[in-house]
C-alpha cells in the first residue's frame, strides 16, 4: 500500500500545470528557484510552494548553494521513469521546444541582480 500512496502522491504533484512545467524544465538542466521565477508568470513564493510540493512527492531535490537553492530531478526510478515518459511525450510538441529554449537561455546571473536589488 505504501508504494501505491507513494506513486498517487507523484501524481497529485504532477496535476498542476506550473509544477509539470517545472519538472520538464529539471529535465533539461538543474535550476536555481530564480530561474524559475524568471520563467514562470508566478511569484517567488508560489514558486517555492510548488517546490516544495514536488519535494514532497520525492520528485525533485534541492542543493544549496551560497545564496541560491539549486533543484534537480530526484533518483527515484519510478519518478524518472514517469518524467521520461512525460518527456518523450512534450518533446514533440512546439511548446516544449520553446520552453527548452528559454530554459537554455535563462542565467543564474539574473539571480545575483535580484539578489542585490533586494527582491526575491
Amino acid at each position: 500500500m505504501n508504494n501505491l500512496n507513494f506513486n498517487s502522491q507523484v501524481f497529485k504533484a504532477l496535476g498542476d500545470p506550473n509544477r509539470l512545467a517545472i519538472v520538464l524544465m529539471l529535465s533539461i538542466r538543474e535550476m536555481c528557484v530564480c530561474e524559475i521565477v524568471d520563467i514562470l508568470p508566478v511569484s517567488f513564493s508560489t514558486i517555492s510552494s510548488h517546490l516544495k510540493i514536488l519535494q514532497n512527492a520525492n520528485i525533485v531535490e534541492g542543493r544549496r548553494d551560497g545564496k541560491w537553492v539549486f533543484y534537480k530531478l530526484s533518483n527515484d526510478e519510478f519518478v524518472l521513469d514517469l518524467i521520461k515518459l512525460l518527456k518523450n511525450h512534450f518533446e514533440r510538441s512546439k511548446d516544449f521546444k520553446n520552453l527548452a529554449d528559454i530554459v537554455n537561455k535563462v542565467s543564474k546571473e539574473s539571480c545575483s541582480i535580484k539578489l542585490d536589488r533586494g527582491q526575491e
